[in-house]
């Protein structure tokens, strides 16, 4: 119902508008003339200005129905009042008053409907029924211009006015029928927003940019429907075919611009982004005022072609892209609203009539030309600005996005969407909840303390969890008060924990009586966050009444208490307890150390760096050492780099790259990239690298690194092809493996010196398998690599392409060989050493006897024990 009614209302409305505007243009250019176009300019752009000021002024003084009645009635009294007039006389003056109160009587009835969509919706429906109303008016245009030609046959053209008065009249009726259907909603209406400051545009560039966009887009409108005027008056003189022409190109206006807005302004601003949206309509003007310009240098008869349809695109670009692009813009700023109704009822008058005065300056000179040159300069300014305003657009959305203050100046969410929030917190679901809840908190709602008050008690736990840690840096009235009385009640132990920290974090001194009951409490988790609290946040006297039991938990003989003592210190932020943490780290039993490990790294103890180091030999705790040390940060990088460069295990240095990748500095960086030679490290230090977004500015250097991730992984292509997958599978599936880390440092190395985006692009698509895709890689290297590159990559890349068939050991010489260089190679990997040894066992191959014998003595346990294990195995067979 209500989509009818609003449709039936603006189609009406439209009806009218374009009937009126058809006979003014007919009779202005039949009785007058291009000529007296800029005084109608400049004239109209008063009588605009004053009919927007006195509806601002009606605005804020009668009741909306009364407004929307009295806007469309005034409107009513001039289509009549002109209408008699023409009924009367012939005179010049009726028809140069029809042409100035066209721009007047657009606005007016424009503002109407807008106003009355805003009441009668919520704010989402409003957004939506934008389109509704837009569309009620193209499908005007349409068939009011068709309709235009037929009339006529039957009525002269002043006659067109009885024609809008009557559509107008029936537009009032439906609006009338609105109001009483829906006048529920004309009970609770906003306060009018307050007038807009002069002061604070005039400090903002972004304010600015936006209103002189709008002033120069609408003064290529009115300069190019100054050559349009021009150029169908010279071409036409009889009034029935003036204004048949002027109902066909409405009409077909209206259905370019319904075709654009369904099908393709949406796709370009969403996917092309705002700066598409607002520079279409300039580049066509730039194009339309150029071609001009050259017809008329060559003295070419299709100017009026080229103006028609100048004036055609530039209108659906305007209408279609333009003016939804500026709405969408306008979401970013502060003051939409005002900013919205200026643009509308002083910036656009404004430009008619600053186009007035240049145009009354340039019609002396007699000379079209100019006017289009002029058309010319205002695109190019347009492009300027257009340019400016999407850079401050960007930076104002990010800003947003960061800040995430969104209803601070209504940026966002309005009024609709706040009490909605409010609304879903009595809502059962908890995450609906918790939603409600962060959106509240984080835009700074009035009355979030009330808020506080009623949901620190909320019955879900997970409720009470994240409004703590929504409120823990909120400056809220009252909160120490309102976080003891709950900490009296609290029988959740997660809960409490959090209790503690805020309390202590809000009260300080004040919350030590409290919170000091807790510290020997038989419940850990409790025991540990009033400690932690005390210590953390506690002061002076909050630091000796805790930190004398966490010395309790540490002389403690029993393991539960030290682990605790550990925990503690492991979530503290400032070192301290030295002594018992070294003792930890000495200690014998693994959950000791491993909780001082985690400690040492969180709180970047550097005198225990050699414990880490120390540790980090250790496979139960090599994983944890690499953490902490992670921690540390560059400071440690001398230390570390000395360590890495003495130490012989392959493990533990493979455990420093991750920590100097961590680092994150060009020093860390290149001392890696030193060590990418050795064959053992070269993947790991090349992906680290990559992860990094490392550059490197020596090409030499990459393609000396390429060549070697190249010849890697040929080399494995070819075992794959002589490698008897059916008795040797598990190694098959490694040195596949194997072959794809190459495939991948490959283009990690092309990411040095490449965009990595791009690079990550083709990657993915080589790596998935399907030709297309693996072209589609190979394509992009061809583009972006230098030649150099592109001879040690592509070809090797296609070979790696093909699928390797099963062999059938017609070549078992090789893979002998292949074998027997696994077993003896220490810069293979262990992994695939390891297979191969397993496998040989499995298969009783005494070929590999003597090899085998000699790895029973080696330095890395797991393959010394299978060697023996395998050996064993031969000697069944």
């Amino acid at each position: 119902m209500l989509l009818l009614m609003l449709f039936a209302h603006s189609f009406l409305g439209g009806m009218a508008l374009i009937f009126f505007e058809i006979t003014a243009n007919t009779m202005f250019l039949t009785h007058l003339g291009v000529l007296e176009l800029p005084y109608i300019y400049i004239v109209s752009a008063l009588i605009m200005v004053a009919s927007g000021y006195g509806y601002t002024h009606l605005e804020a003084r009668l009741e909306s129905k009364k407004l929307l009645i009295v806007a469309l009635g005034c409107v009513l009294l001039i289509l009549i009042g002109v209408a008699l007039l023409v009924a009367l006389s012939d005179s010049v003056y009726i028809s140069m008053a029809m042409m100035i109160l066209k721009g007047s009587v657009w606005m007016v009835v424009g503002m109407g409907f807008g106003a009355l969509r805003g009441i009668i919706s919520t704010t989402t429906q409003s957004k939506r029924l934008f389109g509704v109303a837009m569309l009620g008016e193209m499908v005007a245009g349409i068939v009011g211009g068709l309709s235009v030609g037929f009339v006529l046959h039957f009525m002269d053209i002043a006659n067109l006015l009885v024609i809008s008065i009557i559509a107008l009249l029936l537009s009032m009726v439906v609006l009338w029928q609105t109001m009483l259907t829906f006048s529920h909603r004309f009970e609770s209406l906003p306060a009018p927003k307050p007038p807009i400051s002069i002061h604070k545009i005039l400090s903002n560039n972004y304010y600015l940019l936006f209103l002189a966009l709008f002033m120069v887009a609408f003064c290529l409108l009115y300069a190019i429907d100054y050559i349009f005027y021009y150029w169908v008056e010279q071409t036409f003189g009889n009034p029935q075919e003036l204004a048949s022409f002027f109902g066909l190109f409405v009409a077909l206006l209206s259905t370019l611009h319904l075709i654009v807005s369904l099908f393709v302004s949406s796709k370009i601003v969403s996917r092309l982004g705002v700066l598409l949206g607002l520079l279409v309509a300039p580049l066509v003007a730039l194009i339309g005022g150029t071609s001009l310009v050259a017809i008329a240098l060559t003295s070419l008869g299709f100017a009026f072609f080229v103006a028609v349809t100048l004036k055609l695109v530039y209108g659906v670009s305007h209408l279609a892209l333009l003016t939804p692009t500026l709405k969408t813009i306008s979401q970013s700023i502060s003051l939409q609203t005002q900013m919205m109704a200026l643009s509308q009822r002083v910036i656009e008058p404004l430009a008619m009539g600053v186009v007035g005065v240049i145009l009354l300056v340039v019609t002396r000179l007699e000379s079209i030309t100019i006017v289009y040159g002029l058309l010319i300069v205002a695109a190019f300014v347009s492009i300027f600005v257009s340019k400016r305003l999407k850079a401050h657009y960007a930076a104002s959305i990010e800003a947003m996005l960061q800040k995430r203050e969104a209803l601070r100046e209504g940026i966002v969410l309005e009024r609709a969407m706040q009490n909605l929030f409010v609304e879903n917190l009595k809502s059962p679901d908890e995450l609906e909840v918790i939603y409600s809840l962060d959106s509240l908190i984080k835009m700074q709602y009035p009355n979030r303390e009330k808020i506080v008050v009623e949901f620190i008690h909320h019955p879900s736990k997970r409720v009470r969890l994240y409004l703590l840690d929504l409120i823990w840096d909120t400056n809220i009235d009252h909160l120490a008060q309102i976080v003891e009385e709950r900490i009296e009640v609290e029988k959740e132990s997660e809960v409490l924990y959090r209790l503690f920290e805020l309390y202590c974090k809000i009260a300080c001194a004040e919350a030590i009586e409290l919170v000091s009951e807790y510290l020997h409490h038989r419940d850990p988790l409790l025991q540990e966050g009033a400690l932690i609290a005390m210590l953390q946040y506690g002061g002076v006297d909050g630091i000796l009444k805790a930190g004398g039991v966490l010395n309790e938990l540490f002389a403690s003989t029993k393991k539960e208490h030290n682990l605790l003592a550990l925990t503690i210190l492991s979530k503290m932020a400032t070192p301290s307890f030295h002594a018992p943490l070294e003792e930890a780290l000495n200690s014998h039993d693994e959950d000791l150390k491993r909780i001082a490990i985690m400690a040492t790294g969180n709180l970047a103890i550097k005198k225990f760096i050699p414990y880490l180091l120390s540790n980090l030999e250790l496979p139960p705790y090599r994983s944890l050492s690499t953490m902490a040390l992670s921690k540390f940060g560059a400071n440690i990088f001398e230390q570390l780099s000395s360590y890495f460069e003495s130490s012989k295990d392959i493990d533990v240095r493979l455990a420093l790259v991750r920590v100097f990748a961590t680092m994150r500095t060009r020093q860390a960086h290149l001392f890696l990239l030193s060590y990418a030679y050795e064959p053992l490290l070269f993947d790991e230090i090349i992906h680290r690298l990559f992860d990094c977004d490392f550059v490197c500015n020596d090409e030499a250097k990459v393609i000396e690194l390429l060549g070697i991730s190249t010849q890697y992984a040929l080399y494995c292509a070819t075992m794959l092809e002589r490698l008897d997958k059916q008795r040797y599978p598990n190694s098959y599936r490694v040195v596949e493996e194997i072959k794809n880390q190459k495939i991948d440092s490959l283009f990690f190395l092309l990411g040095f010196l490449y965009s990595k985006g791009l690079i990550t692009q083709a990657r993915i698509g080589y790596t998935k398998g399907d030709s297309d895709k693996q072209a589609y890689a190979l394509e992009v290297i061809d583009n972006v690599a230098s030649a150099a590159i592109q001879e040690i990559v592509i070809s090797p890349l296609k070979s790696l392409m093909v699928k390797h068939p099963d062999s059938k050991m017609d070549k078992h010489e090789e893979q002998k060989e292949f074998i027997e260089r696994v077993l003896s190679d220490e810069t293979l990997f262990a992994i695939l050493k390891l297979s191969i040894i397993y496998e040989i066992g499995v298969n009783r191959d005494k070929t590999y006897l003597e090899p085998l014998e000699k790895l029973q003595t080696h330095s890395n346990s797991d393959i010394a024990q299978t060697a023996q294990w395998s050996i064993k195995q031969l000697h069944k067979g």
